[in-house]
C-alpha cells in the first residue's frame, strides 16, 4: 500500500480531508493522530462523570421542584450529547486499533513501538488457537469505555497502547501458551 492509499485510509477513519503524511514526519503524525482521538475518548469519559456529578450533588441547592426538573432535564441531554460523541470516538479508536491490525505498512511503521502487537500478531498467525482480530477489538473497546485523561501521557500514546498489549497479552495469550 503507498503513503497515499494510507493516507486516505486514515483521513476516512479519522473523518479529516487535511491530514497528509509526510514519509519524513510520519512517525510524529501517526503519533499525534493515535494521542488526539484517544485522549478526546479519555475527556468524554471523564466529562460524563462530572455531569453525573453535577446532576448528583447538586440538587440539593435547589427548593423548587420545577429548578431541580430543568437541572436533571438539562444533564441529561448533556449526557446523551456527550455519551454521543463519546461512542463515535471510542469507535474511531477502535478503527484506528484495527488498521493496524490489518494494513501491513502501517504496521510496519509502528511494529518497533508495539512489541507486544507483534507478539500477538505471531501467536495468532501460529493458528495453534482460535484467537482473532475481534478478540483485541474487544479489550480495546472495554479499555476505551474506561480510560481517563490522566492516563494517556503526551507524546507517549504508543507506550500506552502498548502497555495495553502487554495487558492483553498476559491475560488473554500467555495463560494458554503453555496448554498447546
Amino acid at each position: 500500500m503507498s503513503l497515499k492509499k494510507l493516507e486516505i485510509k486514515l483521513q476516512t477513519i479519522i473523518e479529516n480531508d487535511e491530514l497528509e503524511l509526510d514519509i519524513k514526519n510520519i512517525y510524529t503524525q501517526l503519533q499525534d493522530m493515535y494521542e488526539n482521538v484517544i485522549m478526546k475518548a479519555a475527556q468524554f469519559n471523564f466529562s460524563e462523570f462530572d455531569v453525573y456529578s453535577i446532576k448528583e450533588d447538586c440538587l440539593e441547592f435547589f427548593s423548587d421542584r420545577k429548578e431541580k426538573f430543568l437541572l436533571r432535564f438539562h444533564c441529561n441531554c448533556l449526557e446523551n450529547f456527550l455519551e454521543e460523541r463519546r461512542q463515535k470516538t471510542v469507535q474511531t479508536g477502535l478503527d484506528l486499533i484495527e488498521e493496524i491490525l490489518v494494513n501491513q505498512e502501517l504496521y510496519d511503521l509502528l511494529v518497533e513501538e508495539l512489541p507486544y502487537l507483534e507478539k500477538i500478531i505471531t501467536y495468532m498467525n501460529s493458528n495453534k488457537r482460535d484467537y482473532e482480530i475481534d478478540n483485541i477489538i474487544s479489550w480495546f473497546e472495554d479499555w476505551l469505555d474506561c480510560v481517563q485523561p490522566f492516563d494517556i501521557k503526551e507524546g507517549l500514546i504508543f507506550t500506552t497502547l502498548d502497555n495495553q498489549f502487554k495487558e492483553l497479552y498476559e491475560t488473554d495469550i500467555l495463560p494458554y501458551i503453555g496448554d498447546e
